[in-house]
């Protein structure tokens, strides 16, 4: 069983649990508390948290116009075994991915002004292999648009 504890821009706390295939979640406020972040942090992370879904619901369906916009120009994605791969050539290979099922979980956004952070796990499912791996993702914000810069 894995215990999540997140903090809101409203001073909640969130627990997700995984138990055996299922998520729960438990949200509390914390007592005594204060809000002490702007309503810009909180449209920046709702923004963000949106975008990264969409991000996520593309790359399961390989749509490659949504992932166009998510993308900054110049976005790069650096995977574990050092390979970096340009926004260009990820493009270009996603509909040759091969089918699988992705299970996306233990998600966290923080956002730092213009910039913000996502991070979380995701399971691949194969026909031939699982993979569990975790993910971060850096997002910035330029002229009021948030698009991803890196992963």
């Amino acid at each position: 069983m894995q215990r999540v504890w997140q903090r809101d821009d409203r001073e909640h706390v969130t627990r997700v649990e995984s138990r055996g295939g299922a998520t729960v979640i438990a949200r509390a406020l914390f007592a005594g508390s204060r809000c002490s972040r702007s309503s810009a942090y909180s449209q920046g992370m709702h923004e963000v948290q949106r975008l990264d879904e969409r991000w996520n619901r593309a790359y399961q369906t390989r749509d490659h116009a949504a992932l166009e916009d998510v993308f900054a120009a110049d976005w790069i994605a650096v995977f574990a075994d050092g390979r970096s791969v340009e926004r260009a050539a990820f493009l270009e290979q996603l509909p040759h991915n091969p089918p699988a099922t992705l299970e996306f979980s233990e998600f966290v956004v923080r956002v730092f002004g213009d910039t913000a952070v996502t991070w979380g796990r995701v399971r691949i499912s194969g026909a031939t292999l699982t993979v569990d791996q975790r993910f971060m993702r850096v997002w910035a914000q330029h002229l009021g648009v948030w698009q991803a810069v890196a992963m």
